[in-house]
């Protein structure tokens, strides 16, 4: 399980700025690693999988795909705790009952047992990757996002910051970090993932 924070990301300027700043207070970032990515989101055409309080992600890698099933969060906190379970596919496959045994399989398959998902999202993703350091120790990961969605061929587009911290030993940074970035540029915690920014999108619930 992993910590995260995410921030809404509306200003190009700040966006650019997040990508060659070099210090903010004691904290230092390393030079960013760029990655172009593309997910959809699964489902059934009747989203069970949503009403049950999942998403599934299928990632494209160089060689098969990622699924990545993970439970949705709910809370206005930047920081929150994220649950996921994940299985690698060497073929497209939308029938969960044909993939490999795993956790994510199970499941699924507690919820739509022998359905087949279709797509009901389609992410195309500019990730910009930078390390953060607190002296010689590694203490965070920031992404850079720039997201393009399209749902039913409309496309809309959205820039989010995520920080990561794998080590629970690091968490104790997160509070300074978070407001040091809030204290910088005034910076919007952002409560919704991906998917669910998406979902908010397409009900006309935000831009």
């Amino acid at each position: 399980m992993t910590t995260e924070a995410k921030f809404r990301i509306t200003d190009p300027g700040i966006f650019w700025s997040l990508q060659t700043i070099d210090y903010l207070g004691v904290f230092a970032f390393s030079d960013p690693k760029i990655l172009e990515i593309h997910d959809a989101y699964l489902d059934t055409k009747k989203r069970k999988l949503l009403a049950a309080g999942y998403n599934c992600r299928r990632r494209e890698q160089v060689k098969g795909f990622l699924i990545t099933l993970s439970k949705l969060r709910s809370g206005e906190d930047a920081a929150q705790k994220h649950q996921k379970w994940e299985v690698t596919l060497k073929k497209n496959i939308n029938s969960p009952v044909d993939w490999p045994k795993s956790k994510a399989r199970s499941r699924i398959l507690k919820v739509v047992p022998e359905k087949k998902l279709q797509v009901i999202f389609d992410f195309n993703q500019t990730r910009i990757t930078r390390q953060i350091s607190n002296g010689k120790q590694t203490i965070a990961q920031a992404n850079l996002y720039n997201v393009l969605v399209i749902n039913k061929g409309k496309e809309q587009q959205f820039k989010i910051l995520k920080l990561i911290i794998a080590n629970p030993n690091h968490e104790k940074y997160l509070d300074s970090l978070v407001q040091s970035l809030k204290t910088k540029w005034s910076l919007k915690s952002e409560p919704l993932s991906k998917f669910e920014r998406a979902i908010a999108m397409e009900s006309g619930k935000t831009t």
